[in-house]
């Protein structure tokens, strides 16, 4: 793909930055053959980026964007077998819940939240901490929490994790993307099983959503919609939903 090309790709996604915050990530860090295009007239008409979905995990699905119905049904047809992301405001919706070729569909909610004011904490006996390859290991860290985790080295750069420690125990973790300048999104958010009811997930949001905020960033919170504690944890913070985001798998 031409570097011509390839700055058209960011162009026709970055109309909304907030809302392709990921396909534009792909397109900074990753190699160019990442993509599909259509092109009608010169113009880019639809244009898939295959790349990471969110949290630190390399998920290749497709996040698609397309000017119209007609564009979006010809990625379709290129993208058999494949998953895919699609912004509900494209109005893709019914068109994906009506066909017989979608085996899965599924809604997740983008909350977004600005840079003003700080949000209230709690948990003193907790310390907040920057997670990396070098403060890991002084940690105590569960069978359940390493699985959590994973390998620092497979996360995309770009990435950054926090986590909360009882003592050196490490009970609950989130990442972010803070690659852009402006944005941030925060993608994974995990509490231990024995530590759960009792505000350390929302403590967790707050405390990095501060960081990011302190950054001058704006904030963004990817939850599947059947995840009602997540929902209601993210939107007693004020973050105030933005779209919804539909995933399916194509079969033919």
């Amino acid at each position: 793909m031409s570097t011509v090309l390839n700055n058209e790709l960011k162009d026709f996604f970055i109309s909304d930055p907030l809302k392709y915050l990921f396909p534009l990530h792909v397109l900074d860090k990753k190699p160019l053959e990442v993509s599909t295009v259509i092109i009608d007239e010169g113009h880019i008409r639809a244009a898939s980026v295959n790349g990471l979905m969110y949290g630190h995990f390399e998920v290749f699905s497709h996040w698609i964007k397309a000017e119209s119905e007609e564009p979006f049904i010809d990625m379709l047809k290129l993208l058999k077998g494949e998953e895919i992301y699609i912004n509900c405001d494209d109005c893709f919706y019914d068109l994906l819940s009506k066909s017989r070729n979608v085996s899965e569909l599924s809604l997740d909610r983008y909350y977004t939240r600005s840079p003003q004011g700080t949000l209230a904490t709690g948990h003193g006996d907790l310390d907040f901490v920057r997670l990396d390859e070098k403060s890991l290991p002084e940690m105590i860290l569960s069978e359940e929490m390493k699985n959590q985790i994973g390998s620092f080295k497979d996360f995309p750069e770009g990435s950054s994790f926090w986590g909360l420690l009882r003592g050196r125990e490490l009970v609950a973790i989130a990442d972010a993307l803070v690659s852009f300048e402006e944005y941030a999104s925060i993608s994974q958010v995990y509490t231990l099983k024995s530590e759960r009811g009792m505000g350390l997930g929302r403590e967790m949001v707050a405390r990095v959503s501060n960081c990011l905020f302190s950054l001058g960033k704006t904030v963004s919170y990817l939850v599947n919609e059947a995840n009602l504690p997540s929902i209601k944890l993210v939107e007693s913070l004020g973050y105030e939903l933005k779209t919804k985001f539909c995933f399916a798998k194509i079969t033919g």
